[in-house]
Parts: structure tokens; C-alpha cells; sequence
């Protein structure tokens, strides 16, 4: 079940597509972004799960109708390889570790921890909570409860979303290349599994240093794919900036640079 909640993060992507002209990364990058602003926003008002449910069931209803919308016009935009190729990097994903479990420290002290206690309370974790250190930022525990809103409550449903936090804005790296350039797709996917491997926590942890380190990287690509782009084109840039300044308190510096 975790896995269908990549359904409506394709449905938003495509909707962003058609009906404001982005292209296939930054409607994925916007997507996520706004999906974690939204349900957080509505978090504080005290409406935590109804905001989720809301979201992820309007992201499935919008995906019903690009589907419709693709077979009614045969013109209407397909999948590309940006967004195929992230669910297949999601695919893989569910695939090797749809049974794993939580193996490192700081998932047992506090990000675990983050995530199961908004999974009981159906709320933010309260000043009781259990965990280490209280007052991170809450974006990637926010992220994976909206994502797992309709999900088992398990570990692994918590890695899936956070490995679809991580991939989202790699996807910049993927945008201008087509299917008949597949040896740089190949390429390109090894660079980012070698580069999460040695100079990250790889692909299946709640840690959010290596998520920092993406975002920024992936905001700055998009940045110098879209330098022409006048300044209310830019302005999307502003959701997956905001969700940079709340994966961690150093991500403020990150935005600001």
C-alpha cells in the first residue's frame, strides 16, 4: 500500500505539467514541496489527518483525470523519462527494502521516533515525546506521515518516503536527456548511488543531512536549467525552497545562499 502513494504524486506532477507548462522535474520538485507545505500548514490549525487525506485523495483524483485527458487526446503529454524513471528508482527501491527495519541510532532517538508518535497521535510530537532532541525541524517527519497517511505503519513505509524526499530533486539531473540518451541515464544513476553511498547515509535511513545536500543541489540545478526564465517563473522555486529551511536548522543557511 505504501507504494500507491506514488500515485498521486503523479497525479500532481502531470496536472503541473499540462495546466502550467513546467517541465517534468520541476513539476515533481513543486509537487512534493507543496504536498509538505500544505498538510504542515494545516498540521498547526489541529487538522493533521484530514489535511492528508485531503491531499493524497486529490492527488489520485487528479491523476484519474490526466489519464482521461491522455485518452481523450492523443497530443496530451505522456510520461517522460523523468517521471518514469523515478518510479522505477521507487520500484527498485520498495523492492530491495519494502521489509526494512530500522538499523541506525539517530532513527531509534529521535527521527524514528518523530514519525510514529504523528502516527499515534494523528498529530504533532507533543514536549513528553520520547525522543532525544525535540525541537528539529519536523519537515521529513511531516513528508512521511502525509506519504503514509493511507500505509501500513512500518518502517519500511517510513523509508519509502523518505527515499522519495531524496530522489525528488536528483530528478533535475534527468531533465533534459531522452530515452534514445539512455547510456547517461545509466551513468547518471550511478553517480547518484556512489555519491549517496560514500558521502551520505545511502538510500534507506530517516537521517536528513544527505536531503539537505540535495535539495540545495537540486534547487541550484533547476536555477541554472531555467537562468532565462523570467522572475515569476522562478517563483515556483520558492515551495522546494521553503521545505530546505525545514528538513534542518542549517538549511536556513543553505536557502539564504
Amino acid at each position: 500500500m505504501a507504494f500507491l502513494s506514488l500515485l498521486p504524486v503523479l497525479g500532481f506532477s502531470l496536472a503541473a505539467q499540462r495546466r502550467f507548462g513546467l517541465a517534468s522535474s520541476m513539476a515533481l520538485l513543486f509537487t512534493v514541496s507543496l504536498w509538505l507545505a500544505v498538510v504542515f500548514v494545516f498540521g498547526l490549525a489541529g487538522v493533521l489527518k484530514p489535511a492528508a487525506v485531503a491531499v493524497w485523495a486529490a492527488g489520485a483524483i487528479l491523476l484519474l483525470l490526466e489519464l482521461l485527458e491522455m485518452v481523450r487526446n492523443p497530443d496530451a503529454r505522456r510520461l517522460d523519462p523523468v517521471l518514469t524513471l523515478f518510479l522505477l528508482f521507487c520500484g527498485l527501491f520498495w523492492f530491495v527494502h519494502h521489509g526494512s527495519q530500522y538499523v541506525y541510532y539517530d532513527e531509534f532517538s529521535h527521527w524514528g521516533v518523530f514519525i510514529k508518535d504523528m502516527w499515534a497521535l494523528d498529530a504533532f510530537w507533543q514536549a513528553d515525546t520520547n525522543a532525544m532532541h525535540k525541537r528539529y525541524p519536523p519537515g521529513s517527519a511531516v513528508w512521511a506521515y502525509a506519504f503514509t497517511v493511507f500505509a501500513p505503519k512500518v518502517d519500511a513505509s517510513a523509508y519509502l518516503a523518505q527515499f522519495v524526499l531524496l530522489i525528488t530533486p536528483l530528478m533535475v539531473l534527468f531533465d533534459r536527456l531522452r530515452w534514445r540518451q539512455y547510456p547517461w541515464m545509466v551513468g547518471m544513476f550511478a553517480v547518484i548511488v556512489i555519491g549517496l553511498a560514500n558521502f551520505g547515509h545511502g538510500v534507506a535511513s530517516l537521517y536528513v543531512d544527505h536531503l539537505v545536500a540535495t535539495w540545495y543541489a537540486g534547487i541550484l540545478i533547476a536555477f541554472m536549467f531555467n537562468m532565462d526564465a523570467s522572475w515569476k517563473e522562478l517563483a515556483w522555486l520558492a515551495a522546494p525552497l521553503f521545505v530546505l529551511t525545514f528538513l534542518k536548522d542549517v538549511g536556513v543557511a543553505f536557502a539564504i545562499s
